[in-house]
């Protein structure tokens, strides 16, 4: 999908967009990156267990529900779980991090999701655990073009300025 959406950029029929760049060839663009994502694994207390923070072998065996395959974000799960000889099989998939969550709440659930998605997880019974693996890299992309469009010049403007301010 990524790859159709940098295609886009290249001819100009979209201004920008939010990619994950690892692995992508993003030759012909600008490339700003934003932020890295943590991930978590969500869901209730009961199911996740006492384990601060468990092992991929004791996730794989979770009822899970995750990014359907071909989903950048499913991507890259699916290669940071393969390094440790694991393979999630999920028992249902979505396009959807808000469908993901909302299945997590029924309390039959556990899914692995960007940390930024979870909502306050105490208050709704939720487990959140912050896996230690290295999270995918955030950014946006532009075509290689000046000018670039008013919308996109002003967020590149922002990034900038913010990491000014927390520099």
């Amino acid at each position: 999908m990524q790859f159709r959406q940098l295609e886009r950029i290249r001819r100009f029929q979209l201004d920008a967009g939010l990619i994950y760049p690892r692995g992508l060839d993003t030759s012909g663009t600008v490339v700003t990156p934003l932020y890295d994502e943590k991930l978590a694994l969500v869901g209730v207390l009961g199911l996740l267990g006492d384990d601060p923070v468990p092992s991929w072998p004791t996730i794989a065996g979770l009822p899970l529900c995750l990014l359907q395959r071909g989903m950048r974000g499913r991507d890259l799960l699916d290669e940071t779980v393969a390094a440790h000889d694991v393979q999630l099989d999920p028992r249902i998939e979505t396009d959807s991090i808000a469908g993901l969550i909302a299945l997590v709440r029924t309390g039959r659930w556990a899914t692995i999701v960007p940390r930024t998605w979870v909502p306050e997880t105490e208050s709704e019974g939720l487990r959140c655990v912050l896996l230690a693996v290295a999270g995918a890299h955030v950014a946006l992309v532009r075509a290689d073009a000046e000018p670039a469009s008013v919308l996109t010049a002003a967020f590149e403007r922002e990034v900038r300025d913010a990491r000014a301010v927390h520099s």
